[in-house]
């Protein structure tokens, strides 16, 4: 009976990280300003390359930041532009203007947690039988 609680809880925690950032997102799509970033240079980390990028905020201050995400090979290459929202309250909290970034990933993270919860759920209240005994 315990091998159902492994994945339960893990499709939870899934979940919930999901529904977090997701929701970190959203508030940062409504409340956040929108702004263009130029790819300065990489950094290469773990056979990954993340960009650096600068960007101007709407009071004129200039920011010089890692993006997060990274790729093999270069996603972006220098001098590219990047649409960005950052927050107005701390311009160093960002991220890039893409839905893939602001809501695919974190809704499929929420999506695999959802189903090993429910098929968990289902086995546990004998439904189905996906652990033999």
């Amino acid at each position: 009976m315990i091998q159902i609680w492994v994945p339960l809880i893990l499709g939870g925690i899934l979940f919930i990280i999901g529904l977090y950032f997701y929701l970190k997102c959203q508030e940062l799509m409504s409340k956040g300003k929108r702004t263009m970033a130029r790819v300065n240079d990489f950094v290469l980390q773990k056979n990954m390359y993340y960009p650096i990028i600068n960007y101007t905020t709407e009071n004129d201050e200039v920011f010089i930041e890692k993006l997060n995400i990274g790729s093999n090979p270069p996603k972006y290459k220098k001098g590219d532009q990047i649409p960005i929202i950052y927050s107005a309250q701390n311009p160093q909290d960002f991220m890039i203007d893409d839905p893939v970034y602001t809501e695919v990933v974190y809704k499929i993270l929420m999506a695999v947690g959802l189903i090993a919860v429910v098929i968990c759920g289902m086995h546990w209240l004998g439904y189905i039988n996906i652990f033999p005994d």
